[in-house]
């Protein structure tokens, strides 16, 4: 059996209802801090027809 090996984590930076409102937070974040951070959005499931969308970051490999 092959060993499964975990990467870095990732911070939750914060949570929106929108997509588009993470969008806008995930570009602010890569234009301010100098393209230090890997910046992701996930999407929740919270419900029947809701979602939450959080913006992630953690800091690239060649900074640590």
């Amino acid at each position: 059996m092959e060993e499964v090996k975990q990467g870095r984590p990732w911070k939750n930076d914060s949570r929106y209802p929108t997509y588009e409102k993470a969008d806008t937070k995930r570009k602010s974040i890569l234009s301010e801090k100098d393209n230090r951070f890997d910046v992701k959005i996930k999407r929740l499931s919270a419900g029947e027809g809701k979602h939450a969308f959080f913006v992630k970051t953690r800091m690239k490999k060649e900074f640590l």
